[in-house]
């Protein structure tokens, strides 16, 4: 009973990390590429978005190894990034790698992800020491 609460407390600390890691690096990408935060209908279903699959991919954070938090940061961030490179984006329309939507999808899918997982992986560090 004890290791199945443990895991569950992992993995509700993961999620959580991801969630908020992705709210604020939302916010930060909104204010530095629009210099503005309207709270519209739109922003909200954005922020609702991120933060959703942010806190779901940070569930990669309670896997065992490697045990270095910053390493299964760095794996996370290249696992959702190469989804979106080969999964996500030709789905959507816009090639793989992002070769039909041009330089600033391509980058800004780097941009976001890397300093996102980094942030989750901080948090669930923090969050994770007893």
């Amino acid at each position: 009973m004890s290791s199945i609460r443990n895991l569950l407390s992992k993995v509700f600390t993961a999620y959580m990390a991801g969630l908020i890691s992705g709210l604020v690096i939302e916010i930060i990408w909104i204010l530095v590429t629009t210099h503005s935060l309207n709270l519209n209908e739109d922003l909200k279903l954005e922020l609702y978005r991120m933060m959703i699959w942010g806190g779901v991919w940070a569930l990669l954070l309670v896997s065992p190894f490697p045990k270095n938090i910053w390493i299964r940061s760095a794996a996370m961030a290249l696992i959702v990034i190469l989804f979106n490179y080969m999964i996500r984006m030709p789905y959507s329309g816009d090639g793989f790698f992002a070769s039909n939507a041009g330089n600033d999808v391509f980058y800004a899918n780097l941009i976001f992800n890397c300093p996102w997982a980094l942030l989750a992986g901080f948090i669930y560090k923090l969050a994770s020491n007893k």
